[in-house]
């Protein structure tokens, strides 16, 4: 049996446009499988993950309520190869119930702290808020195993509560609080063949 290390790594954005997703279950990051592989290891997942707010752009204040009433939690979950098409989410299914193609339960689970980036006061106002993990990056042995040829899907969902009923909406005044995200990832997994 012939045992090989890989290193998958990846990047991406979602820009503050209003489209950006409070609860995304599909955010399919990477995959293994094929190469006449019959097993495959998850050992090691690190993320960096950055969920902001833009706001402003009215003529009148900015509600910061977005920044007091909102927690948002990251995860990090792996399934068999192909086996789901949406991943659950790290809030409403916080305990994941057993379902066909898991692999076991939260690899990552991390809650995201808020930091005001920047304010202007001038009208128009522009405030950016931005949560990250806080410890920088969320780094994980991530141990999970599947003996199949279908290898392993690795799933990156977060889910937002909104207290305030801002995030992706204009307010009265014009003023827009739009999300964004921006992540990478580097998965270290191995293969047996």
């Amino acid at each position: 049996m012939a045992v090989t290390r890989h290193v998958q790594r990846t990047l991406g954005q979602f820009l503050a446009t209003g489209s950006t997703s409070l609860a995304p279950t599909f955010n399919n990051t990477m995959s293994t499988g094929g190469g006449g592989f019959t097993s495959f290891s998850s050992l090691r997942l690190r993320t960096d993950i950055e969920l902001y707010i833009v706001a402003g752009g009215g003529t009148t204040d900015v509600n910061m309520s977005f920044a007091t009433d909102t927690v948002m939690i990251v995860g990090g979950l792996v399934t068999d190869g192909g086996a789901i098409t949406a991943s659950p989410t790290p809030i409403t299914d916080a305990q994941i119930s057993p379902f066909t193609g898991q692999l076991g339960n939260w690899g990552q689970w991390e809650y995201l702290y808020p930091t005001i980036d920047f304010v202007n006061v001038n009208v128009p106002q522009l405030v950016v808020v931005t949560w990250r993990p806080k410890g920088s990056t969320i780094d994980t042995q991530f141990r999970r195993r599947d003996d199949s040829i279908n290898g392993i899907d690795l799933w990156m969902p977060w889910e937002i509560q909104d207290g305030s009923g801002l995030i992706n909406t204009t307010d009265a005044g014009g003023n827009t609080y739009y999300l964004g995200a921006r992540f990478a990832q580097e998965w270290v997994y191995e293969t047996r063949s």
